[in-house]
């Protein structure tokens, strides 16, 4: 009887199980027919010609949703097929022969069998699909790329070609009567809303955006400059310069835009501007606001006339110069941005439209080089000066500034080529990035300034808050300090790299592809072949000279700012600075073999091919670097170590990758090795500590009492104020030959570096004393 009722709640529990299995397994099928559905209609998508670039981005959005459902899927199947595997193993297999099983096991049995075939076809599913959306991800960024390239590569008339200039003749009038429709529409709106009425409106808001844009732009900016970020001190700080700039920035830029959108939005409210006309009005606030952006943070940054509130080394002079450079610049992409909304508005002929952008190309060309080679000449003009007066300050260019100039030396012969050779849809895009460019820069400029000033301030180690955060958590200072620079360090690095996202993201780029390279880089994601194009290498090129140049940011402002912040000598600083320029080039080619695509395992099998030749062609090369390493780790020998090699002794400069430059005393460079310093002896009079010993042989006559000159070696040793006390000198008689008695002075100095020195001042003072107490010292 008990039998009985336990195999029927066996039964009854097995019974809601299925259902509640078949309940799941419905849900989760009619998941998967859903994703399936929507795969289906993306590929029908993508193999539609005419598919446009925000086509293409929404099609990307949904399927990035995607990827997280089917995981969470996954996730949720895996566990209830490894369960009922688990029950199948429990079961075991059917009985053969003339074997017998209660006719309730085959029936689970079978069950099992049936509902682990339907979770194993599903988690199949599920996988399958989620290769199948990471395919479709890649058509769909390369489809986008491939339009992209194709938008802004295309041809049209080239400004050299007179044929040209004959179509924009014949289009000219056509535009003419477009402008002339346009204005017409406008006086017809202000003819229904009265005109006077509509002028002394549209002059009110004018007023107000005049009023907004002069006497309150200038009067905030003087009332915060006085009140909250001078101090009335006639040098102010650093974190009041980077302060101010940041201000000046948002007002300068905040306040015109303000204006500009109060007087557009006020005359859309009142009707007062026509369809047409809202797009001309909406193209000029997008060209002021690029206009406002661009000069507002140039001269936050420059301050052209104020040389206190300069965050740049640079001369009133050349300040001037590259601010007006930059407002130029900014003042010919807005004019290029507002023709363009009007050539929309008027629907202007194409020839038209080309001629605007080519000759807004060349125009904006012009001025950038021109303004880089005032800036040069006035640059080499002041350098002249310093040289000849050393009164005259001198204005050093730095490495920053080097390279942004050849940029966009660069930037302005390439810009001119597109102009000239017709290329007018990248040459409109390539001036709206040279200024989108120079906005990002110039922001990251001043947030990083900003953000380093305030921690230098305030965690410094001799600021007040510094000091009361560090009596309040019981560490001393400088580890306060620290944190700050550590913390301003990663908060710039994240500045960086967002602001590289955002130069990029224009470029045809998506965010979500720029954050799929940073996880392919950091995870190992393997893609299941490999694609190799120009671009791809290009592009892996540039993002490893990046990651280089990040590295060496990184070195540089660990030598100038964490490291001497701490009690670490000068071995660990230079062994801690190597050991990140070795963890920056792992990372900088991880991030370029990721951008390129290749496949982890088929680098794996090139470099086992390669292994064999590497063993034997390079084994000298890599035992070096194997033994720098091991030198950097166990420190035998650090930078700064007195030690001698060889026949070589000096001072250890550099610790390389493959050997190590030693400087004698002579002021000469010897290369070793590193694979000499860790299998070869060497002799490192500062391993322990920097206690040295000085020895100095002295000869007296025979005649002379060997007590009292023992005596006088021992007193000059102890005068001399860098001879230890302990332990105390020693004068030993080493020898008693035919010419004289031979006496050897061991004192013991503080800094072995000091020992050329002490050795020579103990000579110097044992020929005076012998002198005055009559001891003759003897020849030989």
């Amino acid at each position: 009887m008990i039998r009985r009722f336990f195999i029927a709640l066996t039964l009854a529990v097995l019974c809601l199980g299925v259902v509640q299995a078949q309940d799941n397994s419905g849900e989760t099928r009619a998941k998967l027919d859903q994703t399936r559905t929507l795969l289906e209609r993306i590929e029908g998508a993508l193999r539609q010609p005419n598919l446009t670039v925000e086509g293409l981005g929404q099609l990307r959005a949904e399927l990035d949703q995607i990827p997280e459902d089917l995981q969470t899927l996954i996730q949720a199947i895996e566990p209830e097929v490894k369960a009922i595997d688990e029950r199948r193993t429990q079961l075991g297999p059917k009985p053969t022969g003339d074997q017998t099983e209660a006719a309730e096991v085959t029936r689970e049995r079978e069950e099992v069998q049936r509902r682990f075939s339907a979770a194993d076809a599903d988690l199949k599913t599920a996988r399958d699909q989620s290769l199948r959306v990471d395919r479709l991800i890649e058509r769909v960024v390369e489809r986008r790329r491939e339009l992209f390239a194709s938008q802004l590569f295309r041809r049209s008339g080239a400004v050299v070609d007179p044929s040209f200039w004959l179509d924009v003749a014949g289009a000219t009038p056509i535009a003419a009567r477009g402008v002339s429709f346009l204005v017409a529409d406008w006086l017809a709106v202000l003819d229904r809303y009265g005109r006077f009425a509509g002028v002394a409106i549209i002059a009110a808001l004018l007023a107000v955006a005049i009023l907004l844009f002069g006497p309150v732009r200038r009067g905030l900016t003087g009332f915060v400059a006085r009140r909250f970020v001078s101090s009335g001190a006639d040098t102010p700080t650093p974190l009041q310069v980077s302060s101010h700039a940041a201000i000046y920035a948002i007002l300068n830029s905040a306040l015109p835009i303000l204006g500009a959108v109060l007087v557009t939005r006020g005359l859309e409210s009142l009707g007062l501007l026509p369809g047409r006309l809202a797009i001309v009005t909406d193209a000029v606030i997008e060209g002021l606001m690029v206009y406002a952006a661009i000069a507002a943070v140039a001269g936050a940054i420059l301050c052209p006339g104020r040389a206190k509130w300069r965050m740049l080394a640079m001369s009133d002079a050349a300040a001037g110069r590259a601010h007006a450079t930059v407002a130029t610049l900014g003042l010919v992409a807005a004019i290029m941005v507002a023709l363009k909304g009007l050539s929309s508005a008027i629907i202007a002929p194409l020839p038209f439209v080309v001629a605007t952008s080519s000759i807004g190309g060349l125009l904006f060309a012009g001025v950038l080089a021109t303004g880089l080679a005032a800036i040069s000449q006035t640059q080499s003009v002041q350098r002249k000066a310093a040289a000849n007066d050393p009164d005259e300050p001198a204005y050093p260019a730095s490495p920053a500034w080097r390279w942004l100039r050849i940029a966009l030396w660069i930037a302005a012969a390439v810009l001119f080529a597109a102009s000239i050779a017709g290329y007018a849809s990248f040459a409109s895009f390539f001036v709206a990035q040279i200024v989108w460019g120079l906005v990002v820069i110039g922001v990251a400029t001043l947030l990083t300034r900003l953000i380093e000033d305030a921690f230098t301030e305030v965690a410094g180690s001799h600021s007040a808050t510094a000091r009361r955060l560090a009596g309040t958590i019981g560490v001393e200072a400088s580890a306060v300090e620290q944190i700050g620079i550590l913390s301003a360090g990663a908060l710039r690095v994240l500045i960086i790299v967002l602001s590289g996202f955002l130069i990029v993201a224009p470029w045809g780029v998506d965010q979500r592809d720029a954050f799929g390279w940073l996880r392919a880089a950091l995870f190992g994601v393997q893609l299941g072949g490999i694609t190799i194009s120009i671009a791809a290498l290009v592009g892996a090129v540039v993002v490893f000279v990046l990651g280089l140049l990040a590295t060496r940011a990184i070195q540089r402002w660990l030598d100038d700012r964490y490291l001497p912040a701490t009690r670490m000598d000068a071995g660990l600083r230079n062994s801690i600075r190597t050991a990140a320029g070795y963890v920056g080039f792992v990372i900088a080619s991880v991030f370029a073999v990721s951008y390129m695509g290749l496949d982890v395992q088929n680098l794996a099998i090139v470099a086992g091919a390669l292994s064999v030749g590497l063993g034997f062609g390079l084994q000298s090369i890599v035992n070096n670097f194997v033994s720098g390493l091991i030198l950097l780790a166990e420190r035998p020998i650090k930078a700064g170590d007195w030690i001698v090699v060889g026949d070589s002794e000096g001072y250890v400069r550099k610790i390389n990758v493959r050997s190590t430059e030693i400087e004698t005393f002579d002021r000469a460079v010897v290369i070793v090795p590193n694979s000499n310093l860790i299998s070869g002896t060497v002799k490192n009079w500062m391993h322990n500590d920097l206690i040295g010993r000085v020895k100095v042989s002295v000869k007296v006559k025979r005649d002379v009492e060997a007590e009292t000159v023992q005596a006088v070696l021992i007193e000059i040793a102890r005068n001399h104020p860098f001879v230890l006390v302990q332990p105390a000198p020693k004068a030993y008689l080493m020898d008693i030959a035919d010419s004289g008695l031979v006496f050897e002075l061991h004192a013991s100095v503080g800094n072995v570096d000091k020992a050329f020195r002490v050795r020579s001042d103990l000579r110097f003072e044992i020929v005076k004393q012998f002198k005055a107490r009559n001891l003759a010292l003897a020849g030989g």
